[in-house]
């Protein structure tokens, strides 16, 4: 599972109450190889998960009061599958996926 911080009144909190299903989508910088994660995510109330998740991304300080903060949201991600597609050197794709 991966935490993530994002605007708790944000559109995707709205999105992901009507419809948890999710994807997060990852690329090499030269776009050879593309990583799919697909799960499901909801927003996290729990205070203390909030304040874990404000201590391991400090990043989060740039946009937000704190981990009390109402405009400070969490998501968890729970992963169900994860798909790559990636490039060989022969220029044939390379599929690969892994589902629980």
């Amino acid at each position: 599972m991966y935490y993530m911080a994002c605007g708790s009144q944000s559109r995707k909190v709205a999105q992901l109450a009507q419809n948890p299903a999710t994807q997060l989508l990852c690329r090499t910088q030269d776009y050879n190889c593309t990583t799919t994660l697909s799960g499901a995510a909801e927003l996290i109330t729990c205070q203390e998960t909030k304040n874990m998740v404000w201590e391991k991304i400090p990043v989060a300080r740039d946009y937000f009061s704190g981990p009390e903060g109402a405009d400070f949201g969490v998501l968890k991600f729970s992963l169900q599958c994860v798909e790559a597609l990636c490039m060989s050197e022969g220029h044939e794709p390379v599929r690969v996926e892994v589902c629980s």
